[in-house]
């Protein structure tokens, strides 16, 4: 069977989705990055304990003296944060860009969400727990935005990857294309908020956007490589 000419369209559309909800969804993971450092500091090891309350002012307390939360309680209390926000992130990503999915695919909206739902979850999951394992401070953040980004789109991708093998062959190259434009995608945010760091709303903004068109571009360039393989017929 001849294959489909490429579809152009069909990959800007999938960017400019993703340029424009990657703004809220970066946003949501910025905000349980930021959670899941906060637990590791004496002042929330001294809150979580009780150790803080109305007879205690907070900035007489001797921070030095406190001792930090157990690694496998700030762990745990990082999962908890970061399936929450990966949640929320999953589900606008997946319900806009199902709009352009359905175009081109017999894929309805709640197993689309769903899936992109947990592979966020899992994903982002997996990789804050995989950073608690290793000093973050003497790491770089774009380096490990761009691992850990490949890691948590790997799973994504494998997650949506059971929508797109009964349609088209070689579905598994989208499991490559979220690994390789997820970590893109999230190493270029993560310079852009390093470039703008006097500006947060700003840099928040333009990373969001930047973000989303290095994942929508890379990511719907594969998406249209693989719709113009031959479709699957069910026997």
């Amino acid at each position: 069977m001849t294959a489909l000419p490429f579809d152009w369209k069909l990959a800007a559309r999938w960017t400019y989705a993703n340029a424009g909800i990657w703004i809220l969804a970066w946003a949501v993971i910025v905000l349980g990055t930021t959670a899941t450092i906060i637990v590791q500091t004496p002042i929330f090891a001294a809150a979580w304990r009780g150790e803080i309350n109305q007879t205690v002012d907070p900035d007489t307390l001797d921070l030095e003296s406190v001792e930090a939360l157990p690694i496998a309680t700030q762990r745990t209390l990082a999962v908890a944060i970061v399936t929450l926000f990966a949640a929320t992130s999953g589900a606008l990503v997946g319900g806009i860009t199902w709009f352009v999915v359905r175009r081109v695919l017999s894929i309805d909206l709640p197993p689309w969400i769903l899936a992109s739902t947990l592979g966020w979850v899992i994903g982002l999951g997996v990789v804050i727990a995989l950073n608690f394992t290793a000093d973050a401070a003497a790491r770089s953040p774009v380096f490990d935005f761009l691992i850990f980004g490949m890691l948590g789109g790997a799973v994504v991708g494998l997650a949506q990857w059971p929508l797109l093998r009964g349609q088209v062959e070689r579905s598994w190259f989208w499991v490559l294309t979220n690994a390789a434009a997820l970590g893109s995608g999230w190493a270029v945010a993560n310079m852009a908020t390093l470039v703008m760091q006097g500006a947060p709303l700003i840099a928040l903004l333009a990373s969001g956007i930047v973000g989303g068109i290095a994942f929508g571009l890379i990511s719907g360039i594969g998406l249209a490589w693989l719709i113009r393989q031959p479709r699957r017929v069910d026997a």
